[in-house]
């Protein structure tokens, strides 16, 4: 075992000296423990190497033996989780009240909190545990030991200098924000662009651009994310895709050359856009009107889900199984509106529609959709969705600095809410427009295309052309056929 003088700590070259003088009484020298953590900012920060070679050269200078070395990961908690964030600090807290150190040593004081005296309050009960003296066991480079008093000082200045530092970062990442420059995550690449988020990756812009045109045209995600897999394309980490995945860069402003801040659009970005404006409030619009329909655990293989309707009641039929085949059937229940009067089995009616909606989309009225693009009429929709959230930001903005009063903001707030409602319903009824669109592009004929299109895009093509599937009563119970007069399928004009 190491031994020292008993008094005032000296190096580990005046041991060898103590051990001569044999006259003089020794006790064990200290030991400790290695603290450091670099926090991910845009500041000067200390690397760990930095900390962890000066926190050695002042354990020698104090003649304490560094047992371990612990490490934290980068982070990025500063004030906001107080300098809680810290998932190998309880090893330091079990070290000490075990006994095996009695030392800590930190570069600065903020290493090992800066939330205070709550961040404080665990190493100090775990020095009282092990019964060490609160003023001696936590050693700063430059500073020495640091008393409790001191220390508590230190804490509440660190706490506050955290603060200032988020509140630094947050006004920093506004006002990149609203010149539209990237945020400064530079460590993670989005899909269609270089690790500078400005520059397009052209192989990958073209897929975007591709997913976008697919998925407006009625096909379903994992329908596009299966052959992006096959053909071997993968995420910018080298993962394959799922459709969650791609929903979230279809969704992402960046992809339509908008700065988002804080959930919010708040302008035009620096870098190039992927796809239109259009294109992209076109995307929006198409996963609002999915929202609330049938999960991923529910049947896909039902054309006619939502189109079916009763023709005594006007409701919904639901697709329901009986043995080993499905029946449309308004379902009666306590409380509901259905009145449980029509059935009927459901594939012969889906054939049939099927059928109808074949013959009605190789008429030559079809060859009047062959246009190429979005319509018109989207990008004037989308420069009025735009020209509205500019409306809604000011009205946000002069209701802040109180200019207008509550009910006055909400009034206007109430009329642009309008105006949005109805750009999206038009964008919404564009979108069906471009299903059956898309699909008078293509040469071959309908009923050579329809098996092979995906099923998504076969009830993205009956919703464009169907308003409704309306089931009529029978006019003889007991038939073991199909009576298809009781099948009116009424058009969208």
């Amino acid at each position: 075992m190491i031994y020292t003088y008993d008094g005032p700590s000296i190096s580990t070259m005046g041991v060898a000296a103590a051990r001569r003088r044999r006259s003089v009484p020794v006790t064990p020298i200290r030991t400790g423990v290695v603290y450091g953590r670099q926090s991910k900012t845009r500041e000067l920060s200390e690397s760990l190497d930095t900390q962890t070679k000066a926190c050695q050269a002042t354990a020698d200078q104090f003649g304490i033996e560094v047992r371990h070395v612990i490490l934290e990961p980068p982070s990025t908690s500063a004030y906001t989780e107080r300098g809680r964030l810290r998932p190998r600090f309880p090893e330091v807290l079990e070290l000490l009240r075990s006994g095996e150190v009695d030392t800590v040593i930190a570069y600065k004081t903020d290493r090992l909190s800066r939330g205070g005296g709550p961040g404080w309050a665990p190493l100090f009960e775990a020095a009282e545990e092990a019964g060490l003296d609160l003023d001696r066991f936590v050693l700063i480079p430059g500073s020495g030991f640091m008393s409790e008093f001191e220390l508590g000082i230190r804490a509440t200045m660190d706490r506050e200098e955290s603060k200032k530092t988020e509140a630094r970062l947050r006004d920093m990442k506004a006002r990149h924000a609203a010149q539209g420059r990237p945020s400064g995550r530079n460590n993670h690449r989005p899909f269609g662009y270089e690790y500078d988020r400005v520059t397009v990756q052209e192989e990958e812009a073209a897929l975007v651009r591709q997913a976008t045109d697919r998925f407006l045209s009625g096909e379903g995600l994992l329908s596009i994310v299966r052959s992006w897999n096959r053909a071997g394309h993968r995420t910018p980490t080298g993962k394959l895709w799922s459709d969650a995945t791609l929903r979230n860069i279809l969704l992402a402003p960046r992809i339509a050359g908008l700065r988002q801040h804080r959930g919010e659009v708040v302008g035009e970005a620096l870098w190039p856009a992927l796809i239109d404006r259009a294109a992209w409030e076109q995307v929006r619009a198409r996963f609002r009107a999915s929202a609330g329909r049938p999960g991923p655990n529910a049947p896909r293989s039902i054309l006619l889900r939502g189109l079916g309707t009763c023709g005594l009641c006007g409701c919904k039929l639901e697709p329901v199984p009986v043995g080993e085949r499905l029946r449309l059937r308004c379902t009666k229940r306590p409380g509901r509106p259905q009145c449980g009067g029509i059935t009927i089995a459901m594939q012969p009616v889906e054939d049939f529609v099927v059928a109808q909606v074949i013959y009605r989309l190789s008429s030559p009225a079809l060859d009047e959709r062959r246009r190429p693009g979005l319509p018109a009429p989207s990008r004037d929709l989308a420069r009025e969705l735009s020209a509205v959230d500019s409306k809604l930001k000011e009205l946000a903005q002069d209701w802040a600095a109180e200019r207008i009063t509550r009910s006055e903001w909400l009034e206007a707030r109430e009329a642009l809410a309008a105006r949005r409602e109805a750009a999206e319903a038009e964008l919404a009824r564009d979108l069906q427009e471009k299903a059956v669109a898309d699909l008078a592009r293509d040469p071959a004929p309908v009923d050579v295309l329809w098996p092979d299109l995906p099923f998504t895009r076969q009830r993205a093509i009956l919703q464009a052309v169907i308003a409704e599937v309306r089931i009529k009563p029978a006019s003889r119970r007991g038939s073991k056929t199909v009576d298809l007069d009781r099948v009116e399928v009424l058009w969208r004009v």
